[in-house]
């Protein structure tokens, strides 16, 4: 009975630490779930989701983009200051960053009009070829003429962001890959790059030139080592655009009658029915020339005429003001007016530029709770009223703080007004159109430089700061006043979209 009772005994203290472990694993179970739910939620409103399930060739655009704005990154604190020590002066400086941009116009006319024809991944490649020797000419030559050629040929930025039609092909190729309801979210890692990756490139240029300089290279053997640095990550763009596969191209999906098809129905139900003459396109038949698949803005109807004109009209303003206030220039302003050291100064950008990141990836959840539009608007406002002040501080200490705080402002709106204009535009003609977009928006960043430029040798540096807040201020009402009741169909019919595909 002893024996039995002992049993007993044994056996009441090996049930309860069962139901305790039992307990204990449910515990860490549920706490595991919130856990993850948690991390889920955050990581879907930042768009991270939406990046890690993407196609490989939405990853491998992405990466380009890095690796590129990067190199621009490398050279925009030097650029200036590297054509002033090879004797050039002020006016042909700004000259060459205004002509640089408007030869630019030509490079971007012809090929993205053409891109279709020739496959978007061929363009890219040459893209990469023509960066890597650009690289090369600024780290060999010191002639203003053959790096003026260079630079308009080649790949090279006065601005440290991108004008040309690379960013354009790269963001047609990503509207083509990606559903209508999540293409803010990669258009907003894309930008990330934009800030990032030149706040990384800003502080490795500025190291490798302060660390060459400390061990008795002069300042223009210095820079052309940076030229030789962004030359080998042309070199790394050329691999990863040659990885991209047949899916980047337009006709990849627009061949297959069914998918075709149901594009338009996709595509009618984003904006619904009045907004249909802006966003389908005739893809029932497949003709065999680019032109008449509709690659080409000579196809557009009058519906789709009108939508690229008021872009037109608007777009350049924006523009104008990145050209007035570029990171070149702004970096220029900081150094002259108060004697600022290179390492110092790539520090001050190299903030500014995280924190640039930082705007663009909470856009993505401005762009959800207040619409694509009325993010724009706000950001923009409050952009341009910074602006007004950026030229007016005495000490360093005030403009560091206007500094950072346009930083975080301006690229706020940037991947919600690109997902309102992808959606605007027909998928066969969006690269042709945003071509022509950008061709016209470059026009407007060249003026912007060249008017900084005069405005900088007459002594009124403040100024073209302050018309850059003007026009920001102009162009935010104009695009609130001709686009936010098309941007709240938009939004209406994408969340009906996302209801339907939850269900």
């Amino acid at each position: 009975m002893a024996d039995v009772e002992g049993h007993g005994q044994l056996r009441q203290p090996d049930a309860t630490p069962s139901q305790g472990d039992s307990t204990a694993s449910q515990a860490v179970t549920r706490t595991s779930r919130r856990f993850y739910s948690h991390a889920h939620r955050f990581f879907d409103s930042i768009g991270l989701v939406t990046v890690y399930n993407a196609p490989i060739d939405a990853k491998l655009i992405l990466a380009q983009r890095y690796v590129r704005v990067f190199a621009y990154g490398l050279v925009a604190l030097i650029l200036a200051t590297y054509l002033a020590a090879l004797g050039i002066s002020e006016t042909q400086i700004g000259i060459f960053f205004g002509l640089t941009l408007i030869g630019d116009l030509f490079v971007v006319m012809l090929l993205t009009q053409l891109a279709d024809t020739i496959g978007l991944k061929k363009i890219l490649i040459l893209g990469a070829v023509s960066m890597t020797a650009s690289g090369l000419v600024f780290a060999l030559s010191g002639n203003y003429w053959v790096l003026l050629t260079a630079a308009i040929v080649g790949v090279v930025s006065p601005s440290a962001t991108e004008v040309g039609p690379f960013k354009t092909i790269e963001e047609s190729a990503l509207f083509t890959l990606m559903p209508p309801n999540k293409v803010v979210d990669i258009p907003s890692w894309y930008n990330t790059a934009e800030f990032a990756s030149v706040a990384v490139g800003l502080l490795v240029g500025a190291s490798i030139l302060e660390s060459l300089q400390h061990n008795d290279w002069n300042f223009v053997a210095a820079c052309r080592v940076v030229f030789l640095c962004y030359a080998a990550v042309g070199i790394l763009k050329i691999v990863l655009s040659s990885c991209l596969s047949s899916r980047i191209e337009p006709w990849h999906h627009s061949n297959k009658p069914k998918q075709a098809s149901r594009g338009e129905s996709d595509e009618t139900s984003l904006t619904g029915n009045e907004q249909e003459p802006l966003l389908a396109s005739s893809t029932a038949e497949a003709p065999p020339s680019a032109l008449q698949q509709g690659y080409s803005i000579f196809s557009l109807d009058r519906e789709e005429r009108l939508v690229l004109f008021k872009l037109c009209i608007l777009m350049p303003l924006d523009a104008a003001a990145v050209g007035l206030q570029s990171v070149p220039w702004q970096t220029y302003f900081v150094r002259t007016r108060f004697h600022v050291p290179s390492s110092r100064l790539g520090k001050i950008f190299f903030c500014s530029s995280c924190l640039g990141a930082l705007g663009t990836i909470l856009s993505i959840g401005l762009a959800r709770k207040m619409g694509n539009m009325m993010t724009l608007a706000v950001t923009s406002y409050l952009t341009g009223i910074t602006l007004l002040f950026f030229g007016l501080p005495n000490t360093i200490n005030i403009l560091l703080i206007v500094i950072l705080l346009e930083a975080f402002l301006e690229p706020i709106y940037i991947a919600p007004r690109n997902a309102l204009i992808g959606a605007l535009l027909a998928p066969t003609k969006r690269t042709a159109s945003l071509g022509f977009i950008s061709i016209v928006k470059m026009i407007s960043n060249g003026s912007g430089s060249a008017l900084t430029d005069i405005l900088a040798d007459r002594s009124l540096f403040w100024l073209a700061f302050a018309i850059a807040g003007i026009l920001k201020i102009g162009y935010a009402t104009g695009m609130l006043w001709t686009f936010f009741a098309i941007d709240r169909k938009i939004t209406a019919e994408q969340k009906i979209t996302m209801d339907e595909e939850c269900q």
